[in-house]
C-alpha cells in the first residue's frame, strides 16, 4: 500500500490511527481495515492443455487454489465442464461447475508436466500440451457474436496430438509418393495394361486415405480432413520430371483416370478432399493484411469506427479488422495470369496470451482447390494458424489461414508460411480466428459489450455474504468468488492489457462518512484477494479501486437510516464488463 493510498484512507473525523503497519479504526469502526497479505498456495502452475493421447483432453485455468475448467472424453465426445479446489499439498477436488453440487474425482498434480485425474473406475495420465489459458463462456460474451462459435470450437473441441500426428505421418509425401509413381510411370504399352495399373494406383491411394480417416472417430474427420488438406497443399514431389504439390498430383491423376475408372472410384478423396474424377483445380493467390494493435477499449473503438479495432476482453490480444484480397489465377504461379480478382473485409480476434503479436501484419499466401470459390462463398469464419506440431515435416513457423466460407465446399487451407510480417513466433495452433464479410458489409458496426456477465461461485452464490455487516475484510465466500471470476478470466489478467475497476456502494444505515470510508477499504481488499489469488498472474494496464459511500442510494432517493441490499455490494469490472458483485451483508443479517 502507497503512501497516497494510505492517506486517503484516513478520512477525516473518523477518529483512526495506524498500529502494526495499517490502518485501525477505534470504536465499532475497528472493521474497516486494511486485509492482510495473505497469497493464497500456488506451488505449481497447471494452466494450460493437458491430453491422454486417444482418451481425453483437460483444459485447465488455475487461480491460486481454485481451477476452472472443461474435459473432454475422446469416445463420447462429451465435454464437462469442471471446477476444483485444493484439498492437500497440489491435490484438487473436482466438481462439476458451474453448479459445483457432484464430486467427479480428485485430480493430483505430480510436477509441471504431468497430472492424475482419477474419477470414477478411470485414472487419466495427462501430459502437458500448451501452457495457455481457456477463455469461459462470460469471456466469450465480450467478443462480437460472429466469433464467438469459432472460438469456442476451437478452444474446447480440439483434435488430440495423437490424431494430429496420424494423419501427418499418414499422408507425408514419402506414404503418398509410391501411388503417384505407380500412376506416372505406368508403361504405356499395352494401353489396357496402362490404364489397369493406374487404375489400380488411384484406388489404392484412395483405399490408404481411407485407412487414416477410418483410424478417427467419426466427429473429428472434418477438422482431420482441414489439417489434411493443408499438408498436401504444402508437400511436394517429383514424378516423371515433374514436382507438384501432392493436392495437385491427386487432382490431376483422378480425372485424367476418369475414362477407365468404374461409378464412385474414389469415395475416399471425395469424401475428405472434394476430389473426384469431375473435378478441375482452381488456382488462388490471398492476402490478408489486418489492422495494426493498439490498446483501446473496444466498446468506443467501434462505435468511433477507428481503424486498427483492438480489444483485450478477457482474453490475450486483440481484435483486428482487415482486407481479404483474393485473386484467381490459371495457374498456380505468382506471375500466371489474373482471371478475376475481388477484396473483402475481415474481422479477426487473437485468443491466446502467448503470441506478442504487434499487429498492422500482412501476409501473402497460395492455394490450389478442387473447388471453384467465388466472391460469394469466401463469407464465413477465417482463422490463422501456425501448425508447429513436432511431427512429421512440420516445425514452427508453418503457418496456414483457412476458411469456411459459406459452407458450401470443404474448409480452404492457404500456405502463408513466412510471409507474415509482425506476427509473433510463439503463435500456437489457431491463435487467430475471425469472420470474413459479405461485400459491402464492414466489421465497424456497433458492438455494445454486455454491461454484466456475472460469474456465481456455486448454485447459491447470490445468496451468499461477500462481506459481513460494518466489515471491510471479504468473507471465505467471498475471496472464493472472486478465485471463479479469477480463474474463468485468467487470459485477460495474464495479457496484461486489461482494465479492473472496483467501485464500492453502501446503503445509508449508516453515516455517510463511515460509509465511504467502508467503501473506501472494501474496495482496496477486494483488489487486494485478487493481487493473494493470482500472484504473478495479475496484470492490468489499469486499475481503480474506488469507494462510493451511499452517493448512489442517495441518487436513488432511499432515505437516511434504511437498509436497501441492492446498494450493499462492491461492482468488479473488467474491461467494461461487470463481473462480479460483492453482497454486503445488512444490518438485520439479511
Amino acid at each position: 500500500m502507497g503512501a497516497n493510498d494510505e492517506k486517503k484512507l484516513r478520512v477525516s473525523g473518523v477518529g483512526g490511527g495506524r498500529k502494526g503497519g495499517k490502518v485501525v479504526l477505534r470504536g465499532r469502526r475497528e472493521g474497516v481495515k486494511l486485509a492482510d497479505k495473505n497469497p493464497d498456495q500456488n506451488k505449481t502452475d497447471i494452466t494450460g492443455l493437458w491430453e491422454q493421447d486417444g482418451a481425453a483432453t483437460l483444459r485447465i485455468n488455475r487461480a491460486g487454489e481454485h481451477i476452472e475448467g472443461w474435459l473432454v472424453d475422446y469416445q463420447t465426445k462429451q465435454l464437462t465442464e469442471i471446477g476444483g479446489d485444493l484439498q492437500g499439498d497440489e491435490i484438487f477436488q473436482i466438481r462439476n461447475s458451474p453448479a459445483a453440487d457432484t464430486v467427479l474425482g480428485t485430480l493430483h498434480v505430480m510436477d509441471d508436466k504431468e497430472l492424475r485425474f482419477f474419477f470414477g473406475s478411470q485414472t487419466l495420465l495427462l501430459s502437458r500440451v500448451d501452457r495457455e489459458p481457456g477463455i469461459s463462456d462470460n469471456g466469450l460474451k465480450a467478443f462480437p457474436p460472429a466469433l464467438r462459435a469459432r472460438i469456442r470450437d476451437e478452444q474446447r473441441r480440439p483434435l488430440s496430438s495423437d490424431d494430429k500426428g496420424r494423419v501427418v505421418r499418414g499422408l507425408v509425401a514419402a506414404k503418398l509418393g509410391p501411388f503417384i509413381d505407380r500412376f506416372v510411370d505406368a508403361p504405356t504399352d499395352p494401353p489396357a495394361v496402362a490404364k489397369a495399373t493406374r487404375a489400380l494406383a488411384i484406388q489404392d491411394l484412395d483405399r490408404h486415405v481411407g485407412k487414416v480417416f477410418n483410424a478417427l472417430h467419426p466427429t473429428d474427420q472434418v477438422k482431420a480432413a482441414s489439417l489434411a488438406r493443408f499438408q498436401l497443399t504444402r508437400e511436394t514431389h517429383t514424378a516423371g520430371g515433374k514436382t507438384q504439390t501432392l493436392i495437385a498430383w491427386i487432382g490431376t491423376m483422378v480425372p485424367a483416370a476418369a475414362n477407365f475408372l468404374g461409378p464412385d472410384p474414389v469415395p475416399n478423396l471425395t469424401k475428405h478432399f472434394g476430389i473426384s474424377v469431375t473435378s478441375k483445380l482452381f488456382h488462388y493467390t490471398l492476402t490478408l493484411t489486418l489492422g495494426a494493435l493498439a490498446s483501446t477499449d473496444l466498446k468506443s473503438l467501434v462505435k468511433q469506427g477507428i481503424k486498427g479495432l483492438s480489444l483485450t476482453p478477457g482474453l490475450g490480444g486483440g481484435v483486428f479488422d482487415g482486407k481479404l484480397k483474393v485473386e484467381e489465377r490459371t495457374g498456380p504461379g505468382e506471375t500466371d495470369p489474373i482471371i478475376t480478382q475481388f477484396e473483402l473485409s475481415v474481422l479477426v480476434a487473437q485468443i491466446s496470451v502467448g503470441v506478442g503479436a504487434s499487429l498492422g501484419s500482412s501476409g501473402r499466401g497460395k492455394v490450389s482447390t478442387p473447388f471453384h470459390w467465388t466472391i460469394a462463398d469466401f463469407p464465413g469464419r477465417i482463422g490463422v494458424v501456425d501448425l508447429s506440431l513436432g511431427i512429421g515435416p512440420f516445425g514452427k513457423g508453418i503457418t496456414g489461414v483457412f476458411f469456411s466460407g459459406s459452407g458450401t465446399f470443404p474448409e480452404l487451407f492457404a500456405d502463408f508460411t513466412g510471409s507474415f510480417t509482425n506476427l509473433g513466433a510463439s503463435a500456437g495452433f489457431s491463435e487467430f480466428v475471425g469472420t470474413v464479410f459479405k461485400p459491402g458489409e464492414s466489421p465497424r458496426q456497433v458492438f455494445d459489450m454486455p454491461k454484466s456477465t456475472p460469474h456465481a461461485g456455486s448454485a447459491s452464490a447470490s445468496q451468499s455474504v461477500h462481506f459481513p455487516f460494518g466489515i471491510a475484510e471479504l468473507t471465505d465466500e467471498g475471496r472464493q468468488l472472486m478465485r471463479v471470476m479469477a480463474a474463468r478470466e485468467l487470459s485477460m489478467f495474464r495479457a496484461g492489457f486489461g482494465t479492473l475497476i472496483v467501485e464500492a456502494h453502501a446503503d445509508r444505515v449508516d453515516t455517510e462518512e463511515f460509509n465511504l470510508l467502508l467503501t473506501d477499504v472494501r474496495a482496496f481488499n477486494t483488489v487486494l484477494a485478487l493481487k493473494d489469488i493470482l500472484g504473478r498472474s495479475y496484470k492490468v494496464a489499469k486499475e481503480e479501486k474506488i469507494g462510493l459511500g451511499e452517493s448512489e442510494a442517495i441518487q436513488a432517493g432511499d432515505k437516511d437510516r434504511t437498509e436497501n441490499p441492492v446498494q450493499r455490494r462492491a461492482d468488479v469490472t473488467i474491461n467494461g464488463r461487470v463481473v462480479v458483485q460483492l453482497r454486503g451483508e445488512g444490518k438485520s443479517g439479511k
